[in-house]
């Protein structure tokens, strides 16, 4: 089991590329944690026995890091230079041979090492920092990261005019933008990318000859009139509206270069807008009908782009060449790969051939009745009545031209390999008039057809005749993939081919401009037309494009995305958000339809909005009373972790553990499974920064896994140094957090609690305390300094924990540094509440008003009705992009109701996501602690059901949907009142103990029912393990390729 856990967390880190990404400005995303004291010496004498290799990655971290350390020290960048580097360089090293762990490094690298092993070595060390320079932050990671997002590195880019680009160097240096244009709503027509693929790997370095072309088609920036006409002019001639130009190009100085030895300028120029010329078109047709014109666009002129980052090393290749290429010139190009991935549902197959094929979770109903709703999703399921229901089981779903063949295990032991094939269950036919296709359910991506009966090729069970051969009815299939872009996939294929149409324009919404782009689409017969046309990188770049008229860009988004943020795509259904982040498929081939496939959601509209990640600071209220000077933010303090000695308060023996803190959670680790911080630099120095990210969040995720308890920072009142020998084992302080400050605000008054200085609890003997036994044995009064060591944790249900530490000075900073943490996070879990209610009242009415600060004579205005398309600019700090590209140890977490199987109470636990395993701990009231569950809930072979899909699973009489949901109040201010089937999701998994077998579809699995406490936070959390389902699949792409290719077929007859 456990090296199952940890493949799977090498595996899914390993699967996201993205997660490298930092961002450089006042939102700086980083990480930063704290180890606390010394460690043992047998943990670091092997790691810090270096040879001669070693030494050299030393030296090349410090020729990294010089800059920036002399930069830090106060010098001047004009000064910098060799002589000045070499000087900086001889005085890192000659610190960090004299710093603590810098000696111990030393010690081990001498060959005639004469001096006896320490027990204990060190002291405290910030993970990353490299003689105060934090290497995380570190340039080389800032340039690495801007494009570890194709095709948005350069799209983010503060843009400037192309006439404004002809009188500037090849640098492209910034310009204020003139125009100001107030338009709320602008029409565009989408720019045709020929033969491009794009994914979320960058790049590689590629010539002029290979770069892919980036091409744009017309532009309207007129007011756009009823069916997309535009006004006219007062003398009657037609003036066009659009212009063909590109919208990310390059400066025309470094266009004009016409030598080939040259390099192109290392600047990454901004992308340029080319203003439209109004001038006489052919593309434009007359309609003198109610004075308005019809615009015809003509087909959209290919000029490609080169890429800006290119070094060629050869002459341009012309155009003409490009697009005039064919058969095996083409093989080796972006065109040539693009040609190799046409659409399923387009593509040449003969009758018969399979097109799609999954492992699916498959829910089949029955219903005597012909006239269900078209679009039949879970809020239908549960109002339609005299359904029969079979048990959801795990099929081999299987897409042959006309029909999905549902396959499933024999019951005969045997059978399969006799007849040589799987045993066909159901068939669903496509071609039928009254198939229909919708979508079931948007949290967990379950979508569902109605069909009428159909018999199967090899007869039919007297159980299931009236699935087979009934007469009238209809049969109602729903289906669960593993992975969520799988589900995308089969419902945008299964849409096209049953007669699915792209709308002749697409709207784009911006929720913080409260403005929307519309997209005029051309007429294109293939869905290929459309995956080259409507790529991530085009849309964003339209929006772009048009979004800069807008008033409020500067403010809200400019700024935003100077500061390193990415502007992203995101399909919104109510308060839900599905980010357009995955440009390729499981088997690795280009998704082109990752923009369109949200329309066959039908309900679903298309977003573009920051890509948050996770707040790393809390805004401080507007009466905190600050002059102008102070900072506006409570920013989050480093974690903490380190080896301590908890204090028994029965029998005042001592147990040796490691203490870390992820998140708000501060977890107890046996000392055997500590995995503490190496304090030594890594090896590799060649992306040093992205490597070090990594290797920490796997260091994370094995450390709460071997957990063997966790607190919540929460829960903890406050953190005070011994005072008594004794330590007590109860206590009556009373929580400050909740009592309002003068300005009744109860956040303010508990940071102010914290604030106060500390220096009552210090003195000078505690520097003279040179820590360990040997000070002790030393001491006059051995119980009180083993007491001035010690600190305790004053928790909520009166209990009272004491750990001893290794000196009083590193007793102190475990002391400061948990105080910070603590009020920080109270004020984060609160912060994060009202945000949540803020959404949640976007769909459901407030169950307590909003209390509004009036005289008495005002009337107070009334609250405002539920808004499903308000802004919501919460909701992208709640599907944030921590989630999806694993940049952090904890990937979700919370207390949760929860029980195993279909029998039992709920339980609350305190649940954790991390990389590919769910880690369960146990809330009792009256313990310190909350110790962890011995199972692990594996995420590698799992399904996620929600909803009413999740609540049909209970068994009978445990679930009744007419009853009544109670309005319910929670200790951080959050109210919920939503029915009981959406709060529920369900988890079906294997727990496999060979991380590399097949299990077959009756294989047997197990079942874990979870109770949110409102269907917001439920959304959220089946969005979490979806995604992180989704990284571990992609990781492991052979398993799953042999668990969809697993099992023959029937075959068809004709």
């Amino acid at each position: 089991m456990d090296s199952e856990l940890r493949r799977t967390i090498s595996h899914s880190t390993v699967g996201s590329s993205a997660s490298q990404v930092i961002q450089t400005s006042e939102d700086v995303h980083v990480h930063r944690r704290v180890f606390i004291g010394p460690m043992p010496e047998k943990l670091v004498s092997g790691g810090a026995a270096m040879d001669q290799e070693e030494e050299r990655d030393l030296s090349q971290l410090v020729k990294n890091t010089a800059y920036r350390f002399f930069l830090l020290g106060g010098g001047n960048p004009d000064e910098w230079g060799e002589s000045n580097e070499s000087s900086v360089r001889e005085e890192m090293l000659s610190k960090w041979r004299e710093s603590d762990w810098g000696a111990v490094w030393s010690r081990k690298i001498a060959a005639s090492s004469t001096g006896p092993d320490q027990k204990w070595v060190g002291s405290s060390f910030e993970v990353g920092s490299f003689l105060g320079v934090n290497v995380l932050e570190s340039m080389e990671a800032v340039v690495s990261a801007r494009s570890s997002r194709k095709g948005l590195s350069d799209v983010h880019l503060p843009l400037i005019l192309e006439d404004e680009a002809e009188q500037l160097p090849s640098s492209a240096l910034p310009v204020e933008d003139s125009t100001a244009a107030s338009a709320k709503e602008t029409s565009v027509t989408a720019p045709f990318e020929p033969n491009a693929s794009t994914s979320s790997r960058p790049p590689p370095a590629s010539t002029y000859e290979d770069s892919k072309p980036f091409v744009t088609a017309s532009t309207s920036l007129l007011p756009p009139l009823e069916n997309g006409a535009v006004s006219g002019s007062s003398d009657g001639d037609n003036h066009s509206a659009s212009s063909v130009t590109a919208l990310l190009g390059r400066p025309a100085a470094a266009r004009n270069r016409t030598s080939s030895s040259k390099a192109y300028p290392d600047v990454i120029p901004r992308p340029i807008i080319k203003m439209p010329s109004f001038v006489k078109s052919d593309t434009l047709t007359s309609s003198k009908s109610k004075g308005k014109q019809k615009v015809h666009y003509a087909e959209p002129v290919l000029t490609p782009i080169p890429n800006p980052s290119a070094v060629p090393d050869q002459h341009p290749v012309a155009p003409e060449e490009v697009l005039e290429r064919c058969g095996e010139a083409v093989e080796e190009t972006s065109a040539g790969a693009m040609a190799t991935t046409a659409a399923y549902a387009d593509s040449d197959d003969e009758w018969g051939d399979v097109i799609m094929r999954d492992r699916m979770l498959v829910r089949v109903s029955y219903t005597e009745s012909e006239s269900l709703e078209p679009q039949f999703d879970e809020y239908q399921h549960r109002m339609t009545s005299g359904l029969r229901h079979e048990n959801w089981a795990e099929f081999m779903a299987v897409w042959r031209k006309d029909s999905i063949e549902l396959y499933e295990d024999y019951t005969i032991p045997g059978k399969e390999r006799l007849t040589g094939h799987k045993h066909l269950a159901f068939v669903v036919p496509l071609k039928s008039g009254r198939t229909r296709l919708s979508l079931y359910s948007f949290a967990d991506l379950t979508f569902c057809i109605t069909c009428p009966p159909t018999p199967t090729y090899n007869g039919t069970s007297k159980s299931r005749a009236f699935f087979h051969i009934a007469r009238a009815g209809t049969n109602i299939f729903v289906f669960k993939p593993k992975n969520r872009s799988r589900g995308q996939d089969w419902m945008w294929q299964l849409w096209r081919h049953i007669g699915g149409q792209v709308p002749p324009m697409i709207e784009v919404r911006n929720p913080t401009l409260d403005a929307k782009v519309k997209i005029d689409v051309p007429t294109i017969t293939t869905v290929e037309g459309y995956s080259r046309m409507f790529t991530r990188t085009n849309v964003i770049a339209l929006c772009l494009q048009s979004f800069r008229k807008v008033p409020d860009w500067k403010e809200a988004i400019e700024r935003e995305i100077g500061s390193g943020k990415v502007l992203e795509l995101a399909w919104r259904m109510d308060t839900n958000l599905d980010w357009v982040w995955l440009e390729d498929d499981v088997y690795g081939q280009q998704r082109g339809w990752v923009v369109l496939c949200g329309l066959a959601f039908k309900q679903a509209h298309l977003e573009i909005r920051l890509g948050n990640h996770y707040p790393a600071r809390i805004a401080k209220p507007l009466n905190h009373g600050d002059t102008g000077t102070e900072d506006p933010f409570y920013h989050e303090p480093p974690s903490i972790e380190g080896y301590l000695s908890r204090i028994k308060p029965n029998t005042q023996l001592k147990q040796r553990v490691y203490m870390t803190t992820h998140d708000g959670n501060l977890f107890t680790l046996p000392t055997s499974k500590a995995h503490p911080p190496s304090p030594f630099p890594i090896r590799e120095t060649e992306n040093y920064a992205q490597k070090l990210n990594k290797r920490e969040v796997e260091r994370g995720a094995l450390q709460i896994l071997d957990a063997i308890a966790v607190a919540d920072l929460r829960s903890i009142i406050t953190v005070r140094r011994a005072f008594q020998i004794v330590p007590p084992h109860t206590h009556i302080e009373v929580d400050p957090s909740g009592t309002p400050d003068r300005h009744g605000d109860a956040n303010s008054s508990w940071m102010n609690v914290w604030s106060q200085s500390s220096a009552e609890e210090s003195s000078h003997s505690d520097d003279e305390d040179e820590g360990g036994e040997d000070a002790v044995n030393k001491a006059l009064d051995k119980p009180h300094l083993r007491m001035k060591r010690s600190f305790e944790l004053l928790l909520k249900n009166g209990h009272v924990i004491r750990f001893e530490c290794y000196s009083r000075r590193f007793a102190l900073e475990w002391i400061n540094r948990l105080r910070s943490l603590v009020s920080y996070w109270k004020l984060r879990h609160r912060a994060d509440a009202k945000d949540e209610m803020d959404v949640s009242a976007a769909r459901r009415s407030r169950l307590t008003p909003k209390l509004h600060v009036c005289d008495e004579g005002e009337d107070i205005p009334p609250t405002a009705p539920p808004d499903p398309g308000a802004p919501l600019p919460a909701l992208t700090s709640l599907y944030n992009w921590c989630v999806l590209e694993g940049c952090k140890t904890i990937i979700r977490g919370g207390k949760i109701h929860m029980r195993r199987g279909l029998s039992g109470q709920f339980k609350l636990v305190q649940m954790i996501l991390v990389s590919g395993s769910l880690c369960l701990f146990r809330i009792k009231p009256h313990s310190a602690l909350y110790n962890a569950k011995h199972k692990k809930v594996l995420l590698s072979d799992a399904y996620i059901c929600s909803g009413y899909f999740a609540a049909l699973a209970l068994p009978q009489g445990q679930y009744d949907p007419d009853s009544n949901s109670v309005p319910r109040h929670y200790q951080d201010g959050l109210e919920a009142d939503d029915p009981e089937e959406d709060t529920l999701f369900v988890i079906w998994y294997r727990p496999h103990s060979d991380a590399d077998a097949v299990p077959s579809l009756s294989a047997k699995h197990k079942l874990v029912v979870f109770r949110t406490r409102n269907k917001l936070e439920r959304d959220a959390w089946c969005w979490a393990l979806n995604t992180e389902i989704e990284r571990i699949a992609r990781a492991q792409r052979d398993k799953e390729k042999k668990l969809r290719d697993t099992g023959r077929l029937t075959k068809l007859c004709l």
